[in-house]
């Protein structure tokens, strides 16, 4: 089993989701109880507020010593495993070259390059993380990983004598 070396997640962002998760609930609770007025459009109301219970989460990025693995808190990637993607650091990744774009921006969409973490693989593609962590957050996770990066390579550099 490898080791953990770093788990970035946002207190922040994982109470706002629980909140809105809560809100949610009792938005369906108070459409259920007034399901006899219009179950229609109550129905509908009800079948959103519960979807989004189980839809929305927040990112969480787990550095392990072979891999870095993107994970979504909803409760929809716990029962289905979706939104769990594998990067693999040995096999995949060039030696070190990662970054995060850190650029102001005159207004700030849902999810933009600002928040993506960027890895650059061995065949020369990028690979993207996009993310709402925090920046601070996302420059642990790339000094972790190039940390671990120049780890493996010292491992498999040539000795000299």
């Amino acid at each position: 089993m490898p080791k953990v070396v770093y788990k970035a997640f946002s207190v922040f962002e994982f109470i706002k989701m629980l909140f809105l998760r809560g809100c949610m609930l009792v938005a369906a609770g108070y459409c259920f109880a007034h399901f006899e007025e219009n179950p229609v459009v109550i129905s509908v109301a009800i079948l959103l507020c519960l979807a989004l219970v189980i839809f929305i989460g927040d990112d969480r990025i787990i550095v392990y010593e072979d891999r870095v693995v993107e994970k979504d808190s909803s409760l929809a990637a716990y029962w289905f495993s979706f939104k769990h993607r594998i990067l693999s650091k040995p096999d995949v990744f060039a030696s070190g070259v990662i970054s995060i774009l850190n650029l102001p921006t005159p207004r700030k969409a849902a999810i933009s390059d600002n928040d993506a973490i960027f890895f650059e693989l061995k065949d020369g593609n990028i690979q993207r993380i996009e993310t709402t962590l925090a920046i601070d957050i996302r420059k642990n996770i790339v000094q972790k990983v190039n940390l671990q990066l120049r780890e493996i390579s010292s491992d498999n550099s040539p000795k000299r004598r």
